[in-house]
């Protein structure tokens, strides 16, 4: 029996090794560790038309000299007359046509096959091409157009190119060789794809004319011609300088900039972190920088760009998009704000950047606000960019002023973020003070954010919360940002009710009788936390004594019944013997 009792407490014993180790829960929710959230970068990818058209003067805005308004209500005239409406229609229709299209497509394939090939044979990009193919006619006199010179074929092309390039005048001695240096007519890559350049440049100019859109254009442009347009533009030129009147690709700068310090100070006032990516199109797009937080280097940037040639916004919109697809960060919504003065004549067709690159932006997350700018919306592809910002979840606006451009950068940028954005347009005199608007605070927000912009002047703006309190630096959750052109304002946590936004005119220009004044209010909701789950949090590692306590206290409870059991046997056996020896039988 005792044997049985050892056997059975070592057997107890043992198992308690070979059972899993059991786990004790807790399901307090004190000891719930958080999710822990970080602030997402906020990237913005500005894409810029640098193209030629952008040279000329922007005559947006309702302050304008009186000689200047002149001017531009007689081009008005002329523009939204009924009979250019209907020759600008009847272009657009024919440049959309299938077989235009297709024969676009295919010569703009052929350029690009050439660029391609001109940056990885050493010899930089076809705009570089150009630049050194117009140094050197300009150093020989030759001073009309260059012919497509960087397309050239084979010498006799050539020979055909110089005469135009020359206005058809003598070919000056030695330009023909110093040009077969630069153009490499003795490699068989380049001429393979200068032939195939050359056979869908002659195709394409057999379909222009043959769909009429050769005839449309020339009837467009002699209406310009007999209506006194060109004339107009040329005074328009002569003149604008002398007011101050902006070009669009200064707009474009101003706005780019403002939209730089608009970062700088949400930065400053421990917004979200925000990088900025510029991209420039002309003949091809250029990447002027990835992202980056360096906003001195942006806009040191920004304030070079000058005015090239031809339009290719589909290479623009590429390049920024393998700037957000390297950025690796598709979980986080990015933005692309892209600004256009006209039409893309080089690169891919609209029909193949609504399809293609509407698709790809998805992809990537990020969507795309495009601004067109000039006269009339006439002047842009309304239909390009309003497709491209509705494919995206974007925005689309046509603008006519540099105050709109702002505006409209700072939305998209603020819409960016997640907030709910609205804004208010006014015009404000020297030493005015006036109510800009009101902004409605009817739910609990986690911020409310205030900017003013403008482009002339100096202003400030104040804000008034609903108790009628002036919002100062010393009130509870502030931040009051002043940049140059730009006032940021934030508040945690507003109140409910009407906020009152006032804007005060410092100083005004004096050669303008009022400023224009842009304010743009973002409010964004509290990021909503879920309740968190109670979730089983593993307590320490019991010993070994623990973890096998009710083992070994049953263990304990046999091996005692067991002795129990023993002893009572033992003292039983030895009563009974004790019992046999005093007793004597009978004899």
């Amino acid at each position: 029996m005792k044997r049985a009792a050892f056997i059975l407490v070592i057997f107890l014993l043992s198992v308690s090794f070979f059972v899993p180790e059991a786990t004790v829960f807790s399901h307090s929710l004190a000891d719930v560790p958080q999710v822990q959230t970080t602030d997402q970068v906020l990237r913005v990818a500005i894409v810029l038309d640098i193209s030629g058209s952008m040279e000329s003067y922007s005559l947006g805005g309702t302050d304008l000299p009186a000689e200047i308004a002149d001017l531009k209500a007689k081009i008005d005239e002329i523009l939204n007359s009924t009979e250019y409406q209907d020759l600008s229609e009847q272009q657009k229709r024919l440049t959309n046509s299938e077989e235009v299209v297709n024969a676009t497509r295919t010569l703009n394939q052929a350029q690009d096959a050439i660029n391609e090939w001109y940056k990885n044979n050493g010899y930089g990009s076809t705009v570089e091409m150009v630049t050194k193919i117009e140094a050197i006619l300009s150093n020989y006199g030759c001073s009309c157009w260059s012919q497509n010179l960087e397309y050239t074929k084979d010498e006799e092309d050539l020979d055909t190119k110089l005469e135009g390039a020359c206005c058809w005048d003598t070919i000056p001695e030695g330009l023909r060789e110093e040009l077969l240096t630069v153009i490499p007519l003795d490699d068989p890559g380049y001429i393979s794809l200068a032939e195939a350049y050359s056979a869908a440049n002659d195709a394409y100019y057999v379909v222009y004319d043959s769909s009429g859109l050769s005839d449309a254009n020339t009837a467009l442009y002699e209406y310009r011609e007999n209506s006194g347009y060109y004339d107009l533009e040329d005074q328009v030129k002569a003149v604008a300088p002398s007011y101050g009147i902006p070009t669009k690709i200064e707009l474009a700068r101003q706005a780019g900039q403002i939209l730089v310090e608009l970062s700088r100070l949400d930065e400053l006032s421990e917004g979200n972190p925000s990088e900025l990516s510029l991209v420039t199109f002309s003949n091809y797009g250029n990447l002027e920088t990835a992202f980056t937080s360096d906003f001195d280097l942006v806009e040191s940037l920004i304030n070079k760009l000058e005015s090239y040639n031809m339009t290719n916004i589909g290479d623009g919109l590429n390049i920024a998009l393998d700037q957000i697809e390297m950025a690796g960060t598709t979980d986080q919504p990015s933005l692309i704000i892209l600004l256009s003065d006209g039409y893309s004549n080089m690169g891919m067709v609209s029909q193949d950047m609504l399809s293609i690159t509407t698709e790809r932006a998805k992809n990537l997350n990020a969507s795309i606000c495009a601004l067109g700018i000039g006269e009339t919306e006439y002047d842009v592809d309304a239909d390009l960019l309003t497709g491209l910002a509705s494919a995206t979840e974007g925005s689309y606006l046509f603008a006519e002023s540099g105050d709109e451009i702002v505006n409209f950068f700072i939305s998209c940028r603020q819409k960016a973020t997640g907030a709910s954005v609205t804004s208010f347009t006014g015009s404000i005199q020297q030493g005015e003070k006036k109510d800009a608007g009101v902004v409605t605070v009817d739910e609990d927000l986690e911020e409310l954010s205030l900017t003013l912009s403008f482009l002339e002047g100096d202003l400030n703006m104040q804000l008034i919360d609903p108790d009628g309190e002036v919002v100062t630096p010393e009130y509870g959750g502030v931040s009051d940002e002043v940049g140059e052109n730009v006032h940021l304002i934030k508040i945690q946590d507003p109140k409910q009710g009407d906020w009152t936004v006032q804007v005060e005119a410092i100083s005004v220009p004096s050669d303008r009788t009022s400023v224009i004044y842009n304010v743009v209010a973002s409010k964004t909701q509290k990021k909503i936390t879920p309740t968190p789950k109670a979730s089983p949090t593993p307590t320490p590692s019991p010993s070994f004594f623990e973890k096998n306590a009710l083992y070994l206290a049953g263990g304990g409870i046999c091996l005692a019944g067991l002795c129990l059991v023993v002893v009572i046997i033992v003292a039983s056996v030895l009563l009974i013997r004790k019992q046999r020896k005093g007793f004597s039988p009978p004899k």
